[in-house]
């Protein structure tokens, strides 16, 4: 009985002299730990401040999600990698203008309406796109980036009331600003 005591005592006196230096003043560092990159087979972006990651997509359609709010108002972001071209430019723009009843266009107005944004490196085709007013319901809105890479079609999509969409405008641009697929550019000589 006296040889575990004995045992024992000396264990916790060895823990206790190799814990001791951490203990002093001195020895203490301070380490600052950046906010971790989300990431999914390669593919990289920076979540802004304020975005909350959503859980998996139930339906299994977005890669990955996010809601912002403000108040009472909550806007979606989601990634979603289609195959191929996934039915084309002008097919999904109607799709995106349906869900904000909006009438469908043809291809010449779907050129006046694109905008370009940087997306890793490679030009992204921006719409913004804004829903009507409503009786009884928030005016919604659509800020939607499709990117063709290898052999996916990338679309990236904010939607929710527009008030909140529109300040968010600038964090969701500069959150496809810091979209990177697999470390690099997106350059076509890469």
């Amino acid at each position: 009985m006296v040889r575990r005591k004995q045992g024992g005592l000396i264990v916790f006196c060895g823990l206790a002299i190799v814990a001791l230096p951490g203990c002093q003043e001195d020895g203490i560092q301070h380490y600052q730990v950046p906010r971790p990159e989300s990431t999914s087979n390669g593919r990289s972006y920076s979540a802004p401040d304020g975005w909350k990651q959503l859980g998996p997509d139930p339906k299994g359609f977005y890669e990955a999600g996010f809601q912002v709010t403000d108040g009472d108002q909550a806007a979606q972001i989601t990634i979603t990698p289609l195959a191929g071209a996934a039915g084309g430019l002008l097919l999904n723009t109607n799709r995106w203008r349906k869900q904000l009843h909006l009438e469908a266009i043809d291809e010449e107005q779907l050129q006046k309406d694109l905008q370009e944004i940087q997306v890793a490196g490679a030009p992204g085709k921006y719409l913004d796109l804004t829903g009507p007013e409503a009786a009884g319901q928030n005016r919604q809105r659509l800020l939607g980036v499709v990117l063709p890479r290898s052999q996916k079609t990338w679309f990236f999509k904010m939607m929710g009331p527009a008030q909140l969409v529109e300040k968010q405008k600038p964090t969701f641009e500069a959150f496809m600003r810091s979209v990177t697929f697999d470390g690099h550019t997106g350059n076509k000589d890469e």
